[in-house]
């Protein structure tokens, strides 16, 4: 007999088929008493699996399934550990002037990374939400940029304006490249000021490699 399924067949076959036979003769007492029976010897039969066994009424503690429930309960403690993190993060934060700095936000990111990984969560949903993080993140580089330059640069219209219509588009991933705001301001990047210039490093290396080159530049 093949032990992959003979096994499982003979402990199923110990605990159901005596009760049968005294169900289809009409003796409930003894089918009773029959099941309880033949799940005791199917436990016995089963001993290599058990860690504990006792008497009358029994009770049996399978091993693997005592390890299983400690690591779910390992499991549960990193997720509830992140989400009451996460959510004592944003009442702390919301609703006020500047919100959650870029690094808290990054720190967090990692916190529910280590979760998915922890429990092997393979979710198209959560790459959506990801994509849609890196996305908006992406856009707020690029508009901290062009405040950056406006706030210490003489006020022109068409430059203003052809930035307010790239961050416009701040639905969608058509992220503008270093050469199409250089070609806007007519500058090239040695000519921009030091403050503004590393704003426009920032946000090309976020949207190439999706992560802060530093944390200074949102604060």
């Amino acid at each position: 007999m093949n032990l992959t399924w003979g096994k499982p067949l003979i402990t199923v076959l110990i605990i159901v088929f005596p009760g049968f036979i005294f169900g289809m003769l009409s003796k409930p007492t003894e089918m009773g008493l029959a099941i309880v029976a033949g799940a005791i010897s199917a436990t016995f039969f089963n001993l290599d699996k058990i860690q504990r066994f006792k008497g009358a009424g029994f009770e049996a503690e399978m091993k693997k399934a005592v390890d299983e429930a400690y690591a779910t309960v390992d499991n549960l403690k990193i997720i509830s550990t992140t989400l009451v993190n996460i959510t004592l993060k944003i009442l702390t934060y919301e609703g006020r002037w500047g919100g959650m700095s870029l690094k808290s936000k990054f720190e967090l990111l990692d916190d529910l990374n280590n979760v998915n990984k922890s429990l092997s969560i393979e979710d198209t949903s959560i790459k959506l939400s990801l994509n849609e993080f890196h996305r908006q993140l992406t856009w707020d580089f690029l508009n901290w940029f062009t405040a950056e330059y406006c706030k210490n640069t003489p006020y022109d219209e068409s430059i203003n304006k052809q930035f307010n219509d790239m961050l416009k588009k701040k639905n969608t991933y058509d992220f503008p490249s270093e050469a199409d705001i250089l070609k806007v301001i007519n500058k090239s990047k040695e000519e921009l000021s030091e403050k503004a210039r590393e704003c426009l490093i920032d946000y090309i290396y976020y949207k190439e490699h999706k992560k802060p080159r530093r944390w200074i530049v949102s604060e």
